[in-house]
């Protein structure tokens, strides 16, 4: 990813996971024509299928995320020490493999994650220290190196979990602690009343993030998410984290959304269509009007994904480009789903 050292230079880096989906059975884009002027004016390259935790792999550094997202929670606060995500998870069994869903499909309140969080707690204190910062946000704050290593939560929905298991000297051990946390969980009072209900239970633990975040990645001026591993990231560093979008325009630097990668991963076209409706107004509006009032002096779109990524960049060159058009419907869809 280009980096801008002029202070002068207002440089924005807009992060759309999941904007470049081949999304299924799509047979219109609903009216953006922001996006379909900022594409138009922008030099747009399709690389190779670059799933989001690699790109954040790439750009944050590949270690120690559980303490990032711990730090980038709405207290702020971490101890400090050794951390893992420890991710409430359903398990279940199809004809050919065992598959995960993740914290967002099993409406977990938060008596629930306490009742849960304290029992593993009195059952599995050699290792650490389990804490709930959400429903679907869990830590163990261990008492000693993990020495593994584990894959991201988000690279294992809708995949065989058994392509996903710990790696490493202590990948053994960190395997039949899951397997006994996932036993300890199954019998629990918790999941016996949610199955009364027609919940899915919550049988199991995603552990992943260990080690120490990286250091000697460039400084940022600032970053708009909502997400709690980027928030850490720039709290971690040193960066501010801005609350609105003119905030971020006036200082350059990361304005990340996950409406449509959230939409991506549940393989859902209609959220993924109503998403990107949304961003026309919210995200991609205020950036055009931003970019051709000089306010924005280089501007990057980044949309990573399973399939294919998509990176869009406009210069100052590019505002006087007037002979470059707004893609039309049928470009605009091409060009997202890959095939343009």
């Amino acid at each position: 990813m280009p980096s801008e050292h002029d202070p002068r230079v207002r440089t924005l880096h807009c992060l759309l996971p999941g904007l470049a989906w081949p999304v299924p059975g799509q047979t219109s884009l609903p009216p953006v024509p922001a996006l379909a002027a900022l594409l138009g004016r922008a030099h747009c390259r399709h690389e190779a299928a670059q799933p989001w935790s690699h790109w954040l792999a790439t750009h944050c550094g590949r270690q120690g995320w559980g303490l990032l997202r711990r730090l980038g929670e709405e207290d702020g606060a971490v101890r400090p020490g050794r951390w893992l995500c420890a991710d409430p998870v359903h398990l279940h069994m199809t004809r050919d493999a065992l598959l995960l869903r993740g914290p967002d499909e099993l409406d977990v309140d938060t008596q629930e994650s306490l009742a849960l969080v304290d029992t593993l707690n009195q059952e599995f204190s050699e290792l650490g220290q389990f804490h709930v910062a959400t429903p679907q946000r869990w830590y163990l704050q261990l008492r000693g190196p993990a020495q593994a290593d584990f894959h991201p939560l988000v690279d294992v929905l809708g995949r065989p979990v058994s392509q996903f298991t710990p790696e490493g000297t202590d990948a053994r051990r960190w395997n039949l602690h899951a397997n006994a946390i996932q036993i300890l969980l199954h019998n629990h009072p918790v999941n016996a009343a949610r199955q009364a209900r027609g919940a899915l239970p919550i049988n199991g633990l995603w552990l992943w993030g260990a080690g120490e975040p990286d250091t000697g990645l460039p400084a940022l001026p600032a970053i708009l998410s909502e997400d709690p591993l980027l928030r850490g990231f720039a709290r971690h560093h040193g960066a501010g984290i801005v609350a609105d979008a003119d905030s971020l325009l006036a200082s350059g630097g990361w304005w990340h959304d996950s409406r449509l990668h959230q939409a991506m991963l549940a393989t859902d076209p209609h959220a993924w269509l109503t998403a990107l409706a949304e961003l026309e107004d919210v995200l991609f509006r205020p950036l055009l009007t931003a970019w051709r009032a000089g306010r924005i002096d280089a501007l990057y779109l980044h949309a990573p994904g399973d399939q294919h990524a998509l990176t869009a960049t406009l210069t100052r060159r590019a505002r006087w480009a007037l002979w470059r058009r707004p893609l039309s419907p049928a470009r605009l869809s091409a060009l997202l789903q890959g095939s343009a």
